[in-house]
């Protein structure tokens, strides 16, 4: 007899499709638009001071880097002012809100910071003319004293070449005595000088020396005239 055959296998069930997810209400979405928009608002007022604030920082640092570069050799008043206007703007736009809004800008501090490097140029501008000034008058005045020396001193030449032009010069020692009598004559003025002065050569001349008598060793005479 003939073997009977196995039966054939049940197809396998098919998988049970997934649940569909339920689409959100329109109206849930506006609120959660609307709260997140009301939050925003909400932190978006203390920010702003705290954000003006930290654009006078800028500020204030932009002026101090231009008040500290005045007087560097090799750089020039506008490569000054340029340098402290791009340090603002750098420090500026990374402390900005890129969705801010028109009230997280900071061109009106851009502004204010260029009118007082303008304000500060000019007042170093007039500080510094203020002292070429002061540096001419003196050297006007100094210049002027000088001519005025130089006259009087000419006045003077003339006036003793007027008077005299000779120059006279006498000396004589009183024998056996330190007594020396010095008589000038220059520029038409005399002058009398008595002093007392030690024989240095007595020891080597004898007890007369050279103040023994009037003679050549006591006496002399020098003169002189200027052409």
């Amino acid at each position: 007899a003939t073997a009977a055959e196995p039966p054939a296998p049940a197809p396998a069930a098919a998988p049970a499709a997934p649940a569909s997810t339920p689409a959100t209400p329109a109206w849930a979405a506006e609120v959660a638009e609307r709260r997140a928009s009301e939050l925003e608002s909400a932190l978006d007022a203390p920010l702003q001071v705290v954000y003006l604030r930290q654009l006078q920082l800028v500020r204030e640092k932009a002026l101090r880097r231009f008040r500290n570069t005045v007087g560097t050799s090799g750089v020039s008043e506008f490569d000054r002012m340029v340098a402290a206007d791009e340090l603002f703007e750098k420090e500026a736009e990374e402390a900005t809100r890129q969705r801010g809004g028109s009230s997280w800008e900071y061109a009106r501090e851009r502004v204010l910071l260029q009118s007082s490097l303008c304000e500060l140029s000019r007042a170093y501008k007039r500080v510094a003319d203020e002292a070429v000034q002061h540096a001419e008058t003196q050297s006007q005045a100094l210049r002027y004293l000088t001519q005025q020396q130089e006259q009087i001193m000419a006045l003077q030449q003339i006036a003793q070449g007027q008077s005299s032009r000779w120059s006279f010069g006498a000396a004589y020692r009183v024998p056996e005595t330190r007594l020396n009598v010095q008589a000038t004559y220059q520029q038409a003025k005399a002058n009398v000088q008595v002093s007392l002065v030690p024989d240095e050569a007595q020891g080597l001349l004898g007890p007369q020396g050279f103040t023994n008598g009037v003679n050549p060793g006591n006496v002399g005479l020098s003169a002189s005239l200027s052409l």
